[in-house]
């Protein structure tokens, strides 16, 4: 969204209101969880759900209102949860407020397997044409309607030991998705608690870089590509419980400024 220099004036006492309050909105307009699982608002989202059917795993995700090229969330995991499922953060999320229940939807996912106690395997994805995120790995799988992922992190190609990243009791991984207008996104997986203060000296655990030309194909060279949707995600194991939150401290990019 442009916005003239006195207009964003303006905008800029009540942003500054705001940011008192939260760093991003939330609406349920694209959201997907049938069990709400995940409760929370603005910029705080937690989870402490039971999956009591054993035979299938449960997935949800809670979006932001306000679109945006990426964020700083911090996620803290019980230590109780260790092995009970897959949590993460979604951005790039298409957001359609009148979005059917099949109608497919386009989204980047940082996600962390937590299927073996003590350690997270953390993984970096974008997956097209998703119309039942309950179907196996987005519906990938699936012979009919099918799903496609592009792997830039692939799950267990790398391992963080959740004994380096405790902080006040819990486990905490903090992913920093950062995006540029003209070049794509950069993913930054850090161990621990990292606040927007420390980015420019902590050393990241795993770097991802994705390109413009992988999540906009046909958006022409000097087209910006769009801010959109992002999203707090969990993936409850069958049987299992999971235990944890996230903590938005930051997000990228909202207005630009035009000449009148």
């Amino acid at each position: 969204m442009k916005l003239s220099k006195k207009i964003l004036k303006t905008f800029s006492v009540i942003a500054m209101l705001a940011a008192s309050m939260a760093v991003v909105s939330c609406a349920a307009e694209e959201d997907d969880d049938e069990e709400n699982a995940i409760t929370g608002s603005n910029n705080d989202y937690s989870i402490d759900f039971t999956n009591n059917d054993p035979l299938a795993m449960y997935r949800a995700y809670h979006a932001t209102f306000n679109k945006h090229l990426g964020g700083l969330c911090q996620i803290s995991i019980d230590k109780n949860s260790t092995g009970e499922g897959t949590i993460g953060y979604i951005f790039d999320l298409e957001a359609n407020p009148n979005r059917a229940v099949k109608d497919p939807r386009t989204l980047c996912i940082v996600g962390f397997n937590l299927g073996t106690s003590g350690f997270a395997k953390p993984y970096v994805s974008r997956f097209e044409n998703v119309t039942d995120i309950q179907a196996k790995n987005f519906g990938t799988e699936l012979s009919e309607n099918k799903a496609k992922e592009k792997e830039y992190l692939r799950l267990g190609s790398a391992t963080i030991k959740l004994a380096d990243c405790e902080d006040n009791g819990k486990y905490v991984l903090t992913v920093d998705v950062n995006g540029n207008n003209n070049t794509g996104y950069v993913v930054r997986i850090y161990k621990g608690k990292i606040e927007k203060d420390a980015l420019n000296t902590a050393t990241p655990a795993y770097n991802v870089t994705i390109p413009k030309s992988d999540i906009y194909p046909k958006l022409p060279a000097d087209e910006k590509i769009p801010q959109q949707a992002a999203a707090v995600y969990v993936n409850v194991f069958g049987g299992k419980t999971m235990k944890a939150s996230w903590h938005y401290a930051n997000t990228y990019k909202k207005a630009e400024v035009v000449e009148e």
